[in-house]
């Protein structure tokens, strides 16, 4: 399996068009990934290296307590939540 394209992503709508079904994708170096997209795919899209980041997090809780103990997950569990409220608001646009 090929590695993705890293984030951050950014969904864009092309002011040409106007048209709904016209938003694309496009990574910080200026990449367009996709074309043709409907608002709330493209958003939700350009969420994903966010979400992919936060939940590999997630997944490796147990060993990062194990490695860095208790006291430290609360600020990192408070870091975590910040996260994922902006991602959900990149993917829903309430940002």
């Amino acid at each position: 399996m090929s590695k993705h394209t890293p984030g951050p992503w950014a969904a864009v709508d092309d002011p040409q068009d106007g048209s709904a079904e016209n938003w694309y994708i496009i990574t910080d170096k200026e990449d367009v990934l996709s074309l043709g997209l409907s608002e709330p795919d493209a958003r939700l899209i350009a969420a994903a290296p966010d979400l992919l980041k936060l939940v590999k997090d997630i997944a490796n809780l147990d060993h990062y307590c194990l490695a860095h103990g208790d006291k430290t997950l609360i600020n990192d569990l408070r870091a975590w939540k910040k996260e994922a409220r902006a991602a959900i608001a990149k993917a829903e646009d309430d940002q």
